[in-house]
């Protein structure tokens, strides 16, 4: 087992972070939460958190956009993570109305910040799922998971 915490972003900085790819999003709304889920080791997703948890995902703001301290669309945001499992990626969707407008992934080795905002996302606020996920064959082992609005 790995013992790590680190921070997922898309800036130059890459002091305790870890890599993602494409684009990952999070947010919360104004007055609002995330919502975090975490899973015990051996437990898989699904089962809640029994226990003492060994993983846990969080967003974190690291570009505000339209400086007002929210996670909000156009914002950049990296995940802070923590666990005493191996992990292979974290995945970020969002979704406005039910059609998915960002997906991003990130990996150890290629960390940066996610923007809130795509082709598809051009305003608004979205419902957005990140996940830290754990290769085992085939099999996709889900460490942790955060729910979260991001802002309009």
């Amino acid at each position: 087992l790995a013992a790590s915490s680190s921070n997922c972003s898309d800036t130059g900085n890459t002091a305790n972070m870890l890599a993602p790819s494409p684009s990952m999003v999070a947010s919360s709304e104004p007055g609002g939460s995330a919502s975090l889920e975490t899973f015990g080791a051996g437990r898989g997703k699904g089962h809640g958190n029994i226990g003492t948890p060994s993983s846990a995902i969080e967003p974190t703001l690291v570009g505000d956009y339209n400086a007002d301290g929210i996670i909000s669309w156009g914002d950049a945001i990296s995940f802070d993570i923590s666990t005493t499992e191996t992990w292979n990626q974290v995945s970020l969707v969002c979704s406005q109305n039910g059609s998915v407008v960002l997906g991003a992934v990130r990996t150890p080795t290629a960390s940066y910040p996610i923007t809130l905002s795509s082709q598809v996302w051009q305003s608004g606020a979205a419902d957005c799922v990140a996940t830290l996920d754990q290769f085992n064959g085939t099999k996709v082992n889900t460490l942790a998971s955060v729910s979260f609005a991001a802002g309009a």
